[in-house]
């Protein structure tokens, strides 16, 4: 048994030997390994990562900085702060610490949005934010005595408050009016403008979509208040901005409703522990790092790019290269092979040529984009009708190897692949994701 596989090996590479050697002599055999490792790097980096082995979160997807669950932080939050006293006070007698009960009111309202910077993914953004506050009822010490800072939240919420601007140049933040009203509330107003971070998902660039968030942060202890809003539409000046449109968000996990934009109440954790502080009782940090956290209050709106000059500024050139391609390929002619040959090399290095100029206009991104995809079945059928073109130039090949029949099939054969490739594979990438493949 072991004899006879060892013949079987021996007799099947000296055939393989043999058919190698007539490749070599026609100078195929270079061609074929470059064809097999291009296609195998191809579909690593292009197919096989992307959508098997790894599972890549789009820019913006994920904000890992502030947690969404305010609600539940807030549930125990007397049992938390006085156990927290209990360890940081010990053997102190001491009042019981009840949780504030009026909120503090934040109303971010936008008047007007004027400029996308693409390159640099921020947006600018002009508006007012209006804090409503009781200096003793909506801010509630954790600690016995009061600090500097608690005196200045309750005198001014807003004074030690900033917002998330994306960039320090032009931004501009302002109390413009305060005001003391009869029933001890305090309501101040304060003008803003500046650059702020534009969370853009670019998978299915060109027709990707994007969001904004203003967002109020304050270093005050996230216990020692909580927030609330109000129902705000916003008055966008326009319909598009730049190459966008305006877009409703779904604001909450199960709620149909579509809304302009979005309040939303989040925790910053300070990250002033390690991370097994924060989620393990046993710790003994525990009780210091569930008061390690602040709060924000921010306004959230949508953005999508517009189709029809999207589809006209990054796809209709490519259809028109891929048409030329396929009405090449028709030529039929012993006079009209030159033409054959030298329109997909063209055709190719024009892509090329598209793809470098609309990188410039992006930030650098971890992923592949639904164009960049797009551009890969744009060089494939280049490549296809180059192949195509020269195995019909029977001059070229010993009819021993590939005859007439032969070249006729293989025609067939690419041209099906071609016609499919460009059909089937936009729609594909579109739609296939990897995180839904994954499931």
């Amino acid at each position: 048994m072991f004899k006879s596989g060892i013949f079987f090996l021996i007799n099947w590479f000296s055939r393989l030997n043999k058919f190698l050697k007539k490749f070599r002599r026609f100078t195929l055999l270079s061609f074929i390994v470059l064809s097999i490792v291009s296609f195998l790097l191809i579909s690593i980096f292009s197919i096989l990562i992307p959508y098997i082995f790894f599972e890549y979160k789009s820019d913006g997807v994920l904000n890992e900085r502030y947690e969404r669950n305010i609600d539940a932080y807030y549930d125990d939050i007397e049992f938390k702060v006085n156990e927290f006293r209990n360890v940081f006070y010990k053997n102190n007698k001491y009042d019981s610490w009840q949780m504030p009960n009026e909120p503090v009111n934040i109303n971010i309202l936008v008047d007007d949005i004027s400029r996308i910077n693409e390159q640099n993914s921020t947006i600018r953004i002009k508006g007012r934010v209006n804090a409503l506050w009781h200096p003793q009822k909506s801010i509630k010490n954790i600690y016995l005595e009061d600090s500097e800072t608690i005196k200045q939240f309750r005198e001014d919420f807003l004074q030690n408050s900033y917002l998330n601007f994306a960039s320090t140049e032009e931004q501009f933040f302002q109390k413009i009016a305060f005001y003391e009203k009869e029933d001890g509330f305090n309501n101040v107003i304060y003008r803003f403008e500046g650059d702020f971070p534009l969370v853009r998902n670019l998978s299915k660039f060109p027709f990707d979509s994007a969001t904004w968030e203003i967002r109020v942060i304050t270093d005050l202890n996230a216990a020692s208040f909580y927030f609330t809003s109000d129902s705000q539409q916003i008055l966008f000046p326009s319909d598009a901005i730049n190459a966008y449109e305006i877009t409703n968000l779904q604001c909450f996990e199960g709620d149909e409703d579509l809304y302009s934009g979005c309040n939303i109440k989040e925790l910053k954790p300070l990250n002033n522990y390690i991370s097994a502080a924060y989620s393990d009782p046993k710790n003994q940090n525990y009780a210091y790092a569930v008061m390690d956290y602040g709060a924000t209050s921010s306004l959230k709106g949508g953005l999508r790019r517009s189709v029809i000059s999207s589809f006209t500024r990054y796809i209709v050139p490519i259809i028109f290269g891929i048409l030329v391609l396929s009405m090449t390929d028709q030529l039929s002619s012993r006079e009209a092979w030159e033409i054959r040959v030298a329109i997909p090399p063209t055709v190719l290095l024009t892509f090329i040529f598209m793809q470098n100029s609309y990188h410039q206009q992006l930030p650098q991104i971890s992923y592949l984009t639904w164009l960049d995809q797009i551009y890969l079945i744009g060089y494939t059928a280049a490549s296809l009708m180059l192949f195509n073109a020269v195995i019909n130039k029977g001059d070229w090949f010993n009819k021993k190897i590939i005859d007439k029949y032969t070249r006729l099939r293989l025609t067939y054969a690419i041209r099906t692949v071609f016609t499919l490739l460009i059909l089937i594979g936009p729609l594909f990438c579109y739609f296939a994701d990897s995180t839904t493949l994954l499931d």
